[in-house]
C-alpha cells in the first residue's frame, strides 16, 4: 500500500474542488427502496425523501411551474421506478436505473471537480462502507456505475475517501477531521503530512484545517459535513451545544475553539457562524443520534435544513437564512433519514453548472 502512495504522490492532476454555493446544474438522489436496510420505517424516509424533493424544485404558485433544481433520481428496477413515480407526482424527474444498495450518494458516487480547461470532471475513489463497517456490493462499485449515467470524463484515485469528508471555501481552503482521514480503516498506510501532499496534487488545495472529533454514534467517524461547513469564502458555519444532556457539548466547544484561530489563505481569520446543536435527539429504538443541522443542502432557489422536532429547529432555520439572503431556506423533517446515519448532504449529489463562474 506504501507504494501506491508513492506513485500516486507523484502525480499532479491540476484539478480545483468546486465549493456548493454556486449555482448547480442539476442534482442526484437515490430512491430508498430497500426494505432490508430500513425495515418498518422506509414509507416515513420516503415520505422525507420526497418532502425534500418538493421543496428543492421550489414550486411558484404564482407562475404554477417549478423553478428550482433539475431532480435526477436513481432507481434500482422498473418496480421501484414506478413505485417513485407515483410517489413523487407532478415533481420533476429524470430517472435513471443504476445498481446501489443505499441512499448515500454524497459517499458513494464520485466526487466533481474542474479542471485545468475549466471543465467538469469526476474522481472515483474507493468507498469501503465508512472503514468496512458495512458491505453493500453494489455501493462499493457506485463511483463507475454512477459515471455511465452522467458521461463525465473521470479518473480513478487509489483512496478511499468519501465526500462528505471534506469542505472547501472555493478559494483553496479545505477543513477536514483528523478522526476519519487518518482513520485507520480507511487507508491503513497513510499520514498527516501524506494525505497533505496528496490532496495538494489532487485537488490543488493551498490549506487545510484539520479538526479532530465526532459526534456520538456517527458511524462515518466525523464527516465535516456533520460539523463544519464553507458557506462563503472566508465564511464557515458550526453548532454549539446549550443543554447540560447534549451528548456532543465537549465535542462542539473544541471545535469551535479550533475555527476561533483559523485563517483563510489569505491570512485573514475566518468569519465563523454559530448554530446550535439539535440536542440529545433519540432513535425509534432508544439510541442516540448523531443529529446536526450542518447536513444542509444548498440549492440554487432553497437551502434545506434537516429538523428533527428540537425546540432548536426554527433558531436554526432562522439563522441560516440570515445566511443565503437570495435563497429561501427551509427546515424539513429528517429524523428518519437521520436513523440511516445522514442527513440532506449526504443524500444529494450536486453536478455544477460547467461554466467558471
Amino acid at each position: 500500500m506504501l507504494s501506491i502512495w508513492i506513485s500516486m504522490s507523484k502525480v499532479k492532476y491540476n484539478n480545483v474542488l468546486i465549493s456548493e454555493f454556486i449555482l448547480n446544474k442539476c442534482c442526484f438522489l437515490i430512491w430508498p427502496y430497500n426494505e432490508k436496510i430500513w425495515g418498518n420505517i422506509l414509507w416515513k424516509v420516503q415520505r422525507e425523501f420526497i418532502e425534500f424533493c418538493f421543496l428543492i424544485s421550489s414550486y411558484d404558485s404564482v407562475k404554477k411551474k417549478y423553478l428550482g433544481e433539475f431532480i435526477n433520481v436513481c432507481i434500482f428496477n422498473e418496480k421501484a421506478k414506478k413505485e417513485a413515480q407515483k410517489a413523487l407526482g407532478s415533481i420533476p424527474v429524470v430517472f435513471h436505473i443504476i445498481c446501489y444498495d443505499d441512499i448515500w450518494l454524497r459517499d458513494t458516487g464520485p466526487v466533481f471537480v474542474r479542471n485545468i480547461k475549466g471543465k467538469i470532471q469526476s474522481l472515483e475513489f474507493f468507498f469501503n462502507g465508512w472503514g468496512q463497517k458495512f458491505f453493500f456490493l453494489c455501493d462499493n462499485k457506485m463511483p463507475n456505475n454512477f459515471n455511465k449515467i452522467i458521461y463525465l470524463k473521470s479518473k480513478k484515485i487509489n483512496y478511499v475517501l468519501e465526500e462528505g469528508t471534506v469542505t472547501n471555501d472555493g478559494q483553496g481552503l479545505l477543513a477536514v477531521n483528523k478522526c476519519c482521514l487518518l482513520n485507520k480503516n480507511r487507508n491503513s498506510f497513510i499520514l498527516k503530512r501524506q494525505v497533505n501532499v496528496l490532496f495538494q496534487n489532487i485537488f490543488s488545495y493551498k490549506k487545510i484545517i484539520w479538526v479532530k472529533h465526532c459526534l456520538k454514534n456517527d458511524h462515518t467517524d466525523g464527516h465535516i459535513d456533520t460539523l463544519v461547513r464553507f458557506i462563503l469564502p472566508r465564511h464557515i458555519i458550526c453548532m454549539k451545544s446549550y443543554e447540560k444532556n447534549d451528548p456532543n457539548k465537549v465535542v462542539l466547544n473544541f471545535i469551535i475553539e479550533k475555527i476561533l484561530n483559523a485563517k483563510d489563505v489569505f491570512g485573514m481569520i475566518l468569519r465563523l457562524k454559530i448554530l446550535p446543536s439539535p440536542g440529545l435527539t433519540i432513535s425509534f429504538n432508544k439510541n442516540i443520534l448523531p443529529a446536526t443541522y450542518i447536513n444542509f443542502y444548498i440549492g440554487n432557489k432553497t437551502v434545506v435544513i434537516p429538523v428533527f422536532s428540537s425546540k432548536y429547529d426554527f433558531k436554526a432555520v432562522k439563522l441560516i437564512s440570515k445566511v443565503f439572503p437570495n435563497r429561501r431556506v427551509v427546515g424539513s423533517s429528517a429524523k428518519f433519514i437521520l436513523e440511516g446515519g445522514g442527513g440532506f448532504h449526504c443524500i444529494t449529489k450536486q453536478l455544477p453548472m460547467d461554466s467558471l463562474l
